[in-house]
């Protein structure tokens, strides 16, 4: 909250916005995926990828594929704990291309996993994390090496 609140005008947070006025009542605060114009430039990005739905267990789906170069978990690994949440960077690994970048919003706590072949690349990015809409996330992203 301490980030959030030094680093964020209200008027800018989509999560301050909730918290304050129980909506979304400016623009200026909305998640980058709303802006329409972002939205039209992403759909018309998707015509050259290969987007697919799956519905099953995240790891055990993603350990069916071979050569994923992108992967965002959301903040999926935030609630995994055990077993789970200790190698499921290296039970996905085998599914990843070289380089292939993960990206992980941790919410309330940083999963406690194997990163062993995995690069830390989260501060190449850090800019855009601070002008994201939320600021509720550490945001991490990993290259796998």
């Amino acid at each position: 909250f301490a980030h959030l609140m030094r680093e964020n005008l209200a008027k800018n947070s989509f999560f301050l916005q909730l918290c304050f006025l129980g909506r979304v009542k400016y623009p200026e605060g909305n998640l980058i995926e709303a802006n329409k114009d972002c939205f039209e430039e992403m759909k018309q990005s998707l015509k050259d990828c290969k987007v697919q739905y799956h519905h099953g267990d995240l790891i055990a789906e993603i350990k069916k594929q071979k050569d994923i170069d992108f992967i965002s978990l959301s903040d999926v690994p935030s609630y995994f704990s055990g077993k789970l949440e200790k190698d499921f960077l290296q039970d996905i690994k085998p599914s990843l291309s070289k380089g292939a970048l993960l990206v992980n919003r941790n919410y309330l706590r940083i999963p406690e996993a194997n990163r062993k072949s995995f690069a830390d690349i989260s501060n190449n990015y850090r800019k855009y994390e601070n002008i994201e809409a939320v600021q509720m996330y550490r945001i991490e992203v990993l290259k796998n090496e």
